[in-house]
């Protein structure tokens, strides 16, 4: 079986999330990172929360969103499995990036977590080792695809890769089993459209189990 690390570094190497036409761009994480429309709303949402604030982002991929706002947090943690991508954004940004498995290994302290379209690419019994993670930030915004329309199941099952749940009409909603996470409050900041479905971000206060 292959490692996280093995996965997705091969996607990254393929080009399986897009972008071979964009040759000078050695990795690329997909249109969800990569366009403006979809990463304006979220930059101008999570941007005032997280200024001044020690912020973990778990998944931070090319850094094209990160790069938004690593300079209003007063210490920005960038963390990906994929280690040639963590190498480069860390010559290309000079922030505090970290080679992690947030499946595998403990994640940084900080006050905010960020999972931005991560968790919709790994299986649930992944998903599961890392929601418990979440419990030990103050906030922890996430940001997941999910289908267009109101009346779908959520969480379906699917193995660790490239693809996502949308795909077959499901999508990733931490608090609906199996994953049932609670918070003091769950807030959403922004919804944008992509490919017939939504990108979701919300706020978890005190997340908790």
């Amino acid at each position: 079986m292959r490692t996280n690390q093995e996965i997705f570094e091969t996607i990254y190497r393929k080009k399986l999330w897009g972008g071979r036409k964009l040759f000078w761009r050695r990795f690329y994480s997909g249109s969800g990172s990569a366009r403006k429309d979809i990463i304006a709303p979220y930059v101008e949402a999570v941007l005032p929360l997280i200024r001044g604030k020690r912020i973990v982002d778990i998944g931070c991929g090319d850094f094209t969103v990160g790069s938004h706002l690593v300079k209003a947090a007063n210490h920005y943690i960038g963390c990906d499995v994929a280690r040639p991508l963590i190498a480069y954004n860390t010559k290309k940004f000079g922030a505090d990036f970290r080679v992690l498995d947030a499946v595998e290994e403990d994640l940084p302290q900080g006050d905010i977590v960020l999972l931005r379209q991560v968790l919709q690419h790994l299986s649930n019994a992944q998903v599961a080792r890392i929601v418990p993670k979440l419990c030990q930030y103050k906030y922890a915004i996430v940001t997941e695809h999910i289908p267009g329309f109101v009346d779908f199941t959520p969480n379906l099952d699917k193995e660790t890769g490239a693809d996502h749940r949308v795909s077959f009409g499901s999508g990733i909603v931490l608090a609906e089993p199996p994953f049932n996470l609670k918070a003091k409050s769950a807030t959403i900041l922004c919804e944008v459209e992509e490919f017939g479905g939504i990108i979701r971000t919300i706020l978890f206060e005190q997340p908790t189990l």
